[in-house]
């Protein structure tokens, strides 16, 4: 028998559940708030985020118009005439040929026309079409470099991709220098204050001339530009 002095315990009952764990996914809750009259935490460091654990680097200002966008190494304007001019010297030697043999192609007192010069003419003129197809339009349409950008450290490349071109652009590209010409070889001077260095026909065909690496700095580009040729 129980002793009728003994305190009586309260009957005990079960302790509820813990609460189930939030889904997968969910966003976890917001830390309690600080003790009343404690102090406010003091604030992050500037350029830091809640939740990354410092600061952290930020990202580079859009560049300004005229100035390089950071990270892209843009060929500047002198390299770009230099491996023009250097291109114009390799087909000079086909032009003085083509012009000596003319000058015998007809006899200038009796105006009798020599054919052998008429067809030695001809024949150079193809060869200097077919040399500058091959190293303007092909060579540079495959690797990204006529004869001229490879020996001044150039390359030209698609924005998008940091690809070569392929031939038909490449082909496109040499025809709209046209509209470069146009306006006073306004176009041709463009690179020399554009953010991107480009000339009128490179903002129609989304080309740009790089110093000479294999490919654009990777994370520069999208996905690669189809090639042609």
């Amino acid at each position: 028998m129980s002793d009728p002095n003994e305190p009586v315990q309260p009957p005990s009952y079960p302790s509820s559940p813990p609460p189930p764990p939030p889904p997968y996914g969910s966003a976890p809750p917001p830390p309690p708030p600080p003790p009343y009259g404690s102090a406010p935490p003091p604030p992050p460091p500037y350029g830091s985020y809640p939740g990354a654990g410092g600061a952290q680097p930020q990202a580079p200002y859009p560049p300004q118009y005229g100035a390089p966008a950071p990270g892209v190494p843009y060929a500047h304007w002198g390299l770009r005439v230099a491996g023009y001019l250097l291109d114009s010297l390799l087909v000079l030697p086909f032009s003085i040929a083509a012009g000596i043999a003319q000058a015998f192609a007809s006899d200038p007192e009796t105006g009798d026309t020599n054919a052998a010069a008429v067809i030695i003419t001809v024949l150079i003129y193809v060869g200097l079409a077919v040399f500058a197809i091959w190293n303007q339009i092909i060579r540079q349409g495959r690797t990204g470099q006529s004869l001229g950008k490879q020996w001044v450290g150039i390359r030209l490349v698609h924005e998008s991709s940091g690809l070569p071109l392929g031939g038909w652009l490449t082909f496109g590209r040499a025809l709209l220098h046209i509209l470069d010409a146009l306006p006073c070889y306004l176009g041709f001077l463009w690179p020399l204050w554009d953010a991107k260095r480009q000339t009128f026909a490179d903002k129609i065909v989304k080309s740009v001339v790089l110093k000479q690496q294999s490919t654009a700095p990777p994370n520069q580009f999208g996905p690669p530009a189809p090639q042609a040729w």
